[in-house]
């Protein structure tokens, strides 16, 4: 259980560093804006789709 939280801390973090990467790189290149909002919103569903694939994993190992 304190595993599985401590791995959602990781995930809700690296997608708050994500937003804020895309904040600066938005206020440095605003000619960009849209590509870097899709990078970002890829890179973010990536991680999540990883994410629900290991608690798939880990959930076939508890039983």
């Amino acid at each position: 259980m304190m595993k599985r939280k401590r791995n959602n801390v990781k995930t809700c973090l690296i997608i708050s560093i994500l937003n804020i990467v895309k904040v600066f790189l938005t206020q440095i290149y605003p000619q960009h804006t849209q590509a870097i909002e899709i990078t970002i919103r890829t890179l973010i569903f990536i991680i999540m789709v990883l994410k629900q694939k290991s608690n798939i994993k880990q959930k076939g190992q508890q039983y």
